[in-house]
């Protein structure tokens, strides 16, 4: 009777032990910080990617389209094709062996793309055009 009691209260104390658990790791996920690019930068491949702030410039790199709902391509020392279209990004991207049809070498640009929206950059700019639908999705 007494091993009876002993299991049982082993068996309460570990249920106990796991709902602590769950609850303590569960607080430390909500407890990280959303961390976003503000202001966002697009940037040619000689500008460091990352996230970026208003102290630390850095061309985004975890961007999203809130058009297409796709993440947006990135391609160091290329150029878009000045005949690239909407039809084309829709049935090729993300694949750049696909895409690669419309790139050419560019040294110092990036391509950016999602399935709707490219462009070419080569300096360091803030993303404030309202053709684009890209934001930051969270470092």
């Amino acid at each position: 009777m007494a091993d009876d009691i002993d299991d049982l209260l082993d068996e309460v104390e570990n249920k106990y032990v796991e709902k602590k658990k769950a609850v303590t790791d569960s607080r430390s996920r909500a407890a990280k910080p959303v961390r976003r690019c503000y202001p966002v930068y697009l940037g040619g491949s000689v500008h460091q990617p990352g996230q970026g702030t208003s102290l630390s410039q850095r061309a985004c790199d975890r961007l999203r389209c809130t058009a297409c709902d796709f993440k947006v391509c990135m391609f160091n020392n290329f150029k878009w094709a000045s005949d690239t279209n909407y039809l084309f990004l829709r049935n090729n991207a993300p694949d750049f062996d696909k895409l690669k049809a419309k790139l050419s070498p560019s040294k110092g640009s990036r391509a950016y793309c999602c399935q709707c929206c490219w462009r070419t950059v080569k300096d360091l700019v803030q993303l404030n055009d309202p053709e684009l639908k890209w934001v930051c999705g969270k470092h």
